[in-house]
């Protein structure tokens, strides 16, 4: 580069190295509200007050020394693109720069752009990043950004192409952004869901001659009309004017197809099946070519047929061959059918919903996936439905669909379930069973006439006997209890009695011999008394005192003896504390799954807490009830890893969902999962001890036995609930009355 050219008026003055410029090699060019000029060069910025130059380099604190773009806001902060390093911000004193570390999508940015509403627009070689007017704010107010201050788009998200090389401002909150793959025209809602459908893309493939855009500043930009001008490396149009206003946004449905139809995963050219042996007509060597790439040959042919000897269908659907009318034996009971629509240029817009009525009731959720797999389906008439529309539409727009393309079949039962192997179950049953039946039914009558009379009569004999003993046994065991309950009592009270007896027997001991002693001094003192020994009498008095303050110790320890005792024969009770059930639920939720997630690596699943805030502290022993939801918690994380496995179901979520409700009297804490189910005929049992669906050295059994005691020595419930089935689940409820500040007692 030579440097930098001014033109004023008729007169061009020239600066370089030598005028004090940074470097010749110039990158972009800026004009501040404040007048001065930006130069960025590829060893920093220079800085052109019409004087002299100021410059700043990464000793200055910016990121990066290849300066590709300059911005400015409204309150006068410069924002400079660094091909080598991210974006440095300028407030007037000093740097604040921004990296891949901070959460920018690319380090290499290519241009910037300050949008109308002060949104940083900033284009890399690898996708868009916008910093919002909002995070800038809290950058100058000197606020702590906690969460990553970037919203990012690239090519999976609809961009045609991650290398952006130009970025406009258009009125109406939209940008324009240029590539190699033409130009994109994004409308920036932030309030709005989803942000997908707001890209449109001009391109040679969208029927627009635009491809290839130029870098370098001004390589775009918008004219005082709202024309777009953009300069590409294309031959034959390398100037593009774009009048917005008459491009019309395709309003129309997609056309959705069946493209394909595939049994048990293979693929299958139709006509080969549809037609009889010895014929191959034109279509069905095209549709061996297009579905397999290649003819087969008649080996493979005779095979083909006779793996799916028994499919019928009434024909093949033109262009695209589709069975009509297919019917399936029981074996290829698994279908697989993909579809697609006419949007070919941005297929990535279009999202699907289907139904196979008969298989399931409800349409499944709104998906981009292209193909759909059904197993296991049981005999029946079915037809699939499919509809398609483009991606941004809220469901309630019915405008927004296509028409719905169906594509019916027929699955047969198993030869044990069909109609001619009933008939034969019946003809067995009339021709060998039946008989049989009578002739053994009339032997057994006739066998049995022959001892009714005796039979009744020892019947009648025993049942006397046996009435006569239950009568003795009951009385017995009336007399026996009497006696048991005696026995207890009358052992109860010879314990305490002994007990007391011998703990209280040495202090009554010491008061009864300090009583007589203090007796026989009283008589000695009233002695002295009359003879005029006062002093002798004075010490008499001491000892009497002496031996009053020894009654008085022993008597408080046969009192404190007491006391302890019937401390002693109170029912013990645990520890309890206020407990905040929506942190314990969390806690034991979370350690729960990485505690699973420790012991088997390949386990992966939702974890979700759904709990009601300000719930009332409960009085409960932590350990307990954190034990059971644990308990409770590790069951529903094996249900779903188990249904992962056994499925094999890429579209199956496993998922764990805590919930806490407040109700009239208590707390209800909720633990649900999707897993295998429990069926309905052993749900009853798993509050038994010992009781457990694990296999062998996967579980005691006792877990829930012990959490169900537990839960109902604070007069709480412990209930569970669950269905099996392709929308299996299975929930446990526990619930803790507010009030259950007592133990059971314990006797």
């Amino acid at each position: 580069g030579d440097g930098l050219s001014i033109l004023d008026g008729n007169q061009i003055s020239h600066f370089g190295i030598e005028q004090g410029l940074l470097s010749n090699e110039i990158y972009s060019l800026f004009e501040s509200r404040s007048g001065d000029i930006w130069i960025g060069t590829d060893y920093g910025v220079s800085r052109f007050d019409g004087k002299s130059f100021q410059h700043f380099t990464k000793d200055q604190g910016l990121i990066g020394e290849i300066i590709t773009s300059i911005e400015e806001d409204s309150e006068g902060i410069i924002w400079f693109g660094v091909l080598d390093g991210g974006i440095s911000r300028y407030d007037g004193s000093s740097f604040v720069n921004f990296g891949i570390d901070q959460g920018l999508i690319d380090p290499t940015v290519v241009r910037l752009e300050m949008d109308e509403s002060e949104n940083l627009w900033i284009g890399t070689t690898h996708g868009l990043s916008i910093l919002s007017r909002e995070f800038q704010n809290k950058i100058t107010s000197g606020e702590e950004i906690l969460s990553n201050p970037f919203e990012s788009f690239n090519t999976e998200d609809g961009l045609p192409d991650n290398f952006i090389l130009q970025i406009v401002d258009l009125p109406g909150k939209a940008i324009s952004l240029g590539t190699n793959q033409g130009i994109t025209r994004l409308k920036y809602h932030p309030e709005e869901e989803p942000k997908l459908r707001k890209f449109e893309i001009f391109n040679s493939e969208t029927g627009f001659p635009v491809k290839d855009l130029t870098d370098g500043q001004n390589g775009m930009l918008l004219d005082s009309k709202g024309l777009i001008w953009a300069g590409t490396g294309s031959v034959k149009t390398g100037l593009v004017r774009m009048d917005q206003d008459r491009i019309q946004a395709d309003s129309t449905p997609p056309q959705v197809e069946i493209k394909q139809v595939r049994l048990n995963e293979e693929i299958i050219p139709w006509h080969l099946l549809a037609e009889g042996e010895g014929s191959e007509s034109f279509s069905s060597i095209t549709d061996q070519l297009i579905t397999l790439g290649r003819r087969l040959p008649a080996g493979e042919k005779q095979e083909l047929k006779e793996k799916f000897q028994g499919v019928k269908m009434d024909g093949v659907s033109p262009f695209i061959p589709i069975p009509e009318n297919l019917e399936l034996p029981y074996r290829h009971n698994q279908i697989n059918i993909e579809f697609s629509t006419n949007e070919l240029a941005k297929p990535y817009l279009i999202e699907y919903q289907h139904l196979l009525e008969g298989y399931e009731s409800d349409w499944s959720p709104i998906l981009r996936r292209t193909s759909t797999t059904f197993g296991n389906i049981q005999e029946g008439d079915y037809t699939f439905r499919v509809r398609a529309r483009y991606a941004g539409n809220s469901v309630d727009q019915p405008s927004a669909w296509s028409n719905e393309v169906t594509f019916s079949f027929t699955i047969l039962p198993p030869w044990y379930r069909s109609w001619w192997a009933y008939t034969l179950y019946a003809i067995l049953f009339l021709s060998l069973i039946y008989p049989l039946h009578l002739f053994q039914r009339n032997r057994l009558l006739k066998a049995e006439r022959e001892k009714t009379k005796e039979r009744e009569l020892a019947h009648a004999k025993e049942i006397e006997k046996a009435y006569q003993e239950l009568n003795q046994t009951h009385e017995n065991l009336k007399a026996t209890q009497s006696q048991l309950i005696q026995a207890e009592k009358m052992a109860s009270l010879g314990e305490l009695t002994a007990g007391i007896a011998h703990e209280i027997q040495n202090p009554l001991n010491f008061v009864k011999n300090f009583s007589e002693v203090s007796h026989e001094l009283v008589d000695e003192m009233n002695e002295e008394i009359q003879s005029g020994d006062y002093e002798e009498a004075k010490s008499l008095a001491k000892e009497i005192q002496e031996n009053l303050d020894r009654i008085s110790l022993h008597s408080m320890r046969a009192d404190a003896i007491v006391k302890a005792m019937l401390q002693h024969s109170k029912a013990s009770v645990g520890n309890k504390e206020p407990t905040e059930i929506n942190a314990l639920a969390d806690e034991c939720l979370r350690l729960s799954y990485h505690g699973v997630r420790a012991k088997e690596p390949d386990f992966k699943s939702d974890y979700i807490t759904q709990l009601e805030p300000n719930l009332p502290e409960v009085e409960v022993i932590r350990k307990e009830i954190g034990r059971i939801l644990i308990n409770i918690c590790n069951n529903a994380f094996y249900a779903v890893h188990q249904k992962a496995k056994e499925t094999n179901d890429p579209n199956y979520i496993p998922k764990v969902v805590i919930s806490t409700h407040r109700t009239k009297k208590g707390i209800e804490i909720k633990i649900t999962d999707n897993g295998t189910g429990i069926p309905q005929d052993i749900i009853g049992k798993i509050f038994q001890p010992f009781f457990t669906t694990k296999p062998t050295g996967f579980g005691t059994g006792l877990g829930l036995s012990l959490s169900y005691d537990t839960v109902k020595s604070y007069q709480g419930e412990l209930t569970a609930e669950s269905k099996t089935g392709s929308d299996s689940y299975t929930t446990f409820t526990i619930f803790l009355p507010l009030n259950s500040t007592q133990k059971p007692e314990v006797l």
